[in-house]
């Protein structure tokens, strides 16, 4: 089954969820359901998401204090608080053995657990670019006069780097595709819409997984250019 939290804190299933504006029409107001409050782990990722935006863990205080990159000034800070708990939730390194045993159930943590360990520096140069749907890293960066660089795609490839660009609302985590990208939330629900993915930390030490050509219609990918 299908859930989402929503940027008032509500979490639904998908069928509660009123798609033109985002937001729960019914279901559970700041869910901690799955929680652990000596961690701030949680199981689901939707609960975490809810109740990091509890008033008392005070996310918009946080998130003015911690970089959407972390150790990466440049990529500035989260503008609300709703975009600071999406990104501190999502499934990290830390949180696996390998490629896709976890260590813990409660993988998804709005405290320093859940942040990831620092992705190489982009660059000065480099600028990240949200390509459009069905649109390869190569075509969108030609079109700001910029060039993909393939090899700058392990400093995006993160949670952090997607929500400087898209707003993941379906989640976001690791899987096996041309990734960092986006799906759109027109997209059939087979393909997971409004869901952010990036490729697995073993499968991203491998340059030439990164494809700067490839493109996918409901696909909206993070480019390095």
């Amino acid at each position: 089954r299908w859930y989402i939290a929503d940027d008032q804190g509500m979490v639904c299933s998908r069928d509660s969820l009123n798609y033109a504006t985002g937001c729960c029409t019914g279901g559970e107001l700041h869910s901690c359901t799955s929680c652990e409050a000596k961690d701030k782990c949680c199981s689901r990722y939707e609960h975490c998401v809810s109740c990091c935006l509890r008033p008392e863990n005070k996310p918009g205080e946080k998130m003015q204090s911690i970089f959407r990159g972390r150790n990466k000034p440049e990529t500035g800070h989260w503008s609300t608080p709703f975009e600071y708990c999406q990104a501190v939730c999502r499934t990290t390194a830390r949180s696996t053995q390998h490629e896709n045993a976890f260590i813990l159930d409660r993988r998804f943590c709005f405290s320093k657990v859940g942040f990831v360990p620092p992705a190489p520096a982009l660059p000065k140069e480099a600028s990240l670019v949200a390509g459009a749907a069905g649109q390869s890293c190569d075509v969108a960066c030609a079109a700001k006069q910029m060039t993909c660089r393939a090899e700058w795609f392990l400093s995006i490839n993160d949670c952090n780097s997607l929500r400087a660009k898209f707003m993941c609302c379906g989640s976001c985590a690791a899987d096996q595709t041309e990734y960092p990208g986006y799906v759109e939330g027109s997209a059939p629900k087979h393909q997971q819409p409004a869901f952010c993915a990036f490729l697995p930390p073993l499968a991203a030490q491998l340059l030439p997984s990164f494809n700067c050509s490839h493109a996918n219609g409901s696909v909206r990918r993070l480019c390095p250019c």
